[in-house]
């Protein structure tokens, strides 16, 4: 997708010679179209290679319980809820943008706004610490 992306947009905007805001939508819909026909044409990711990254990389969540517990794999670790998730996916999205902005405002002397920027931003990273999920001790 990520190769994808600039390639429709080239196509869309100098071939096709779409516009913005539809330019957005030639771009997304091409990109999805292919991502999912890749999917379906090129043969499943064997099970040993799934099962290999399971057990290395512990990813936590929802659906890879699921897919653990169809598969007969043992679980690495407890599983986070979907509300964790829902809650350290703000929590990041607030500090990446907090940061950002707080620069922006430093940059032009916009104290209050900087202030305010930090306080989100030390708020994203306290609950990202204390929410994000520990692997068990093996």
């Amino acid at each position: 997708a990520f190769i994808f992306s600039p390639v429709f947009y080239s196509i869309g905007k100098y071939i096709f010679q779409i516009q913005f805001p539809y330019s957005v939508l030639f771009t997304s819909f091409s990109t999805l179209l292919v991502v999912v026909l890749i999917s379906i044409i090129f043969p499943k990711t064997e099970m040993s290679i799934l099962v290999n990254f399971y057990k290395t990389v512990k990813p936590p969540g929802y659906f890879w319980k699921n897919w653990a517990n169809e598969n007969n794999i043992e679980l690495n670790q407890n599983v986070v809820s979907l509300f964790q998730l829902s809650v350290l996916t703000l929590a990041g999205i607030g500090l990446v943008f907090s940061g950002l902005f707080g620069i922006g405002f430093f940059i032009f002397g916009n104290y209050l706004n900087f202030a305010l920027s930090g306080a989100v931003c030390i708020l994203s990273l306290v609950t990202t610490v204390k929410l994000f999920p520990k692997e068990f001790e093996a």
